[in-house]
């Protein structure tokens, strides 16, 4: 992973800034300080709870018809687990493309049968999948979070708030 932690300074500072510049140009600063500081709390301390906290302020925010939060919080989930065509990039995709080869499960084949020892290797990739995926989302989310959160209050404040 030393490779990519290179890169998440240049990529992730990159796609941070396109995500918040894009919804900036289209729904302007509907989040206060105050929300943004609770998500980079969050990614610090709880990075895999990211999305379950999107969801909860979208939720709420939908309660008040508060649309740009909602789609500010929807942007959130979306930076996380996203695929296309609703989402071009996101966390979940880096990871997969960074992910060790030994550790990518082929689809198999429609009807295809399995024996049990193909079964059960397929079991122990899945489990050690996951377990790096995991690993990697503790390491990586805060720091694009970081980036992103950053990114949307310096913008906040160029607007002279």
């Amino acid at each position: 992973m030393a490779a990519f932690d290179m890169l998440s300074d240049t990529s992730f500072a990159e796609e941070a800034a396109k995500a918040v510049d894009a919804f900036v140009g289209e729904h302007e600063y509907p989040v206060a300080r105050a929300q943004v500081h609770g998500l980079r709390q969050i990614a610090m301390n709880q990075p895999t709870q990211i999305t379950v906290f999107a969801d909860h302020q979208k939720d709420r925010a939908e309660k008040r018809n508060a649309s740009a939060q909602v789609e500010f919080w929807k942007l959130v989930h979306l930076l996380c687990i996203g695929r296309p065509p609703r989402a071009s990039w996101s966390l979940e995709q880096a990871a997969e493309n960074v992910m060790p080869a030994e550790l990518k499960l082929e689809t198999a084949a429609h009807g295809t049968k399995l024996s049990k020892e193909e079964q059960q290797e397929r079991a122990a990739t899945k489990k050690r999948q996951k377990q790096w995926l995991e690993s990697w989302r503790s390491e990586h989310y805060p720091e694009f979070f970081q980036r992103f959160c950053a990114h949307y209050l310096y913008r906040l404040g160029m607007k002279g708030d």
